[in-house]
């Protein structure tokens, strides 16, 4: 008798481990999956901010402009200053889709920063030049950000 219990409760043993392992696989499979999931959300947004970015560099009311042309990638302080004060300027003329946004553009030469809507730290950067009313030119960047 004892050897048929020793051989039922090494079958039960065995079993639980075989779950046991099925289970560990199922768990891996399924979080992995997440996480490509999260990754390609995130991947969608930075697209969707790097979109929304190429659109203000080339907006009139944030760029050098003459009336004819418009200098894509310069940005004027003047029209910088005024945004900044009613950030509702620019999202009434450009809108994204569902999505409520802010940016921020920081002169590097001498730390002057502009924030259209919210402060926000910065993560992907495009640069652009900043044109101040003496004509000089600094080197800045312009980051997008997505409202949660």
């Amino acid at each position: 008798m004892k050897m048929g219990q020793a051989l039922s409760l090494s079958y039960i043993l065995v079993g639980l481990m075989v779950i046991g392992i099925i289970a560990l696989f199922i768990f891996f499979f399924i979080t992995r999956g997440q996480e490509i999931q999260v990754r390609v959300e995130e991947n969608e947004i930075l697209r969707r901010q790097f979109i929304l970015a190429n659109v203000l560099i080339s907006s009139p009311y944030m760029v050098q402009s003459n009336g004819l042309n418009i200098n894509r990638g310069i940005l004027e302080v003047n029209k910088l200053n005024e945004l900044t004060l009613n950030p509702e300027i620019i999202k009434s003329e450009i809108s994204y889709p569902g999505k409520d946004y802010f940016v921020k553009v920081l002169d590097l030469e001498n730390n002057n920063k502009w924030v259209i809507g919210e402060d926000f730290e910065m993560g992907f950067k495009i640069p652009v030049g900043i044109r101040y009313s003496d004509g000089e030119i600094h080197v800045g960047s312009l980051s997008v950000v997505f409202s949660k």
